[in-house]
């Protein structure tokens, strides 16, 4: 999938996933390539990384109330001197929204399938041992980032 400004999007639905089902316990790994140029989105029961690496955006479907959910999105800002840790801060927050797109749009027969998501919240939680960047965000509703 492209997703513009020579972005490639490489997808992978890892068994017992299908590309419509379930919504509880589907987890995706987007992590970057080298050169930002090549997204990989993996969705499964698993994050696929273990420990948790810096620059991957991790998320889940979290049930809310009935028909509700929202995609919670999280990324690790770390644990160093304030300064890195503003520096890493201030770059998520700018690919924030390509990352945010990639896993909705990498999710899209999902989506289709589940027309009930689409008005879901999506938050994004930034992990880090500074009260500044340590914070959850709502960011926006699934179907403003469908292209």
């Amino acid at each position: 999938m492209n997703l513009g400004c020579d972005t490639l999007l490489n997808v992978n639905i890892v068994k017992p996933l299908t590309s419509t089902g379930p919504i509880l316990f589907r987890r995706y790994t987007l992590v970057h390539s080298e050169n930002d140029n090549d997204l990989y989105l993996t969705i499964a029961t698993q994050y696929g990384s273990d420990p948790i690496k810096y620059d991957e955006v991790y998320g889940q479907w979290a049930w809310v109330d009935g028909d509700v959910h929202v995609l919670t999105l999280f990324v690790l800002i770390g644990y160093e001197s304030y300064e890195v840790s503003k520096a890493r801060y201030e770059l998520l927050l700018n690919k924030l929204p390509n990352d945010v797109s990639a896993i909705i749009n990498g999710d899209c027969k999902f989506l289709e399938a589940n027309q009930n998501l689409m008005d879901s919240h999506v938050s994004m939680r930034f992990i880090s041992s500074h009260d500044d960047f340590n914070k959850t965000v709502y960011y926006c509703r699934v179907k403003e980032f469908i292209v």
